[in-house]
């Protein structure tokens, strides 16, 4: 399977971005708000995903001493990535895409061939920027999407 170019839209990143693992209280809090903010976890759910991002690593983007996006890499519950955000104003910069490649080398590293995830049903622009990274959707009624590492 041909991968797509991995050093597409990486260039329009913000020079000031920084991907790493998250670090720390203060990140943990704002990657938390992070997902309430971009509707991914509803705030009855926050403990959960406050635990989640305990037990599983979550790589950060870092503007200005700031997270501005986040992706959880797991497995969880068969699925490799999950609570993927990026800030509404930081979108169409190529943060999202250096975050899902950092999480696929991190798969690949740990001897993943691959890499599952879910999309929000009702949201065409997700299937389409994955899509466009080389997911291919499992099938038209589900919204798992998968890609060989």
């Amino acid at each position: 399977m041909a991968q797509p170019e991995r050093s597409a839209n990486l260039g329009e990143v913000n020079h000031s971005v920084q991907i790493r693992e998250r670090q720390g209280e203060d990140e943990l809090n704002q990657v938390v708000n992070l997902l309430v903010e971009t509707g991914l976890v509803i705030p009855e759910k926050i403990v959960e995903a406050r635990i989640d991002a305990r037990m599983y690593p979550v790589l950060v983007a870092v503007k200005d001493g700031q997270v501005v996006g986040c992706i959880f890499v797991g497995p969880k519950l068969g699925i490799s990535v999950f609570y993927f955000a990026v800030t509404e104003e930081d979108r169409r910069q190529g943060i999202g895409t250096k975050l899902v490649y950092s999480a696929e080398d991190r798969l690949r590293s740990a001897g993943n061939g691959r890499c599952v995830l879910e999309v929000k049903k009702g949201d065409p622009g997700l299937f389409k920027f994955y899509g466009n990274i080389g997911y291919k959707q499992v099938d038209q009624q589900q919204s798992r999407m998968i890609k060989v590492l």
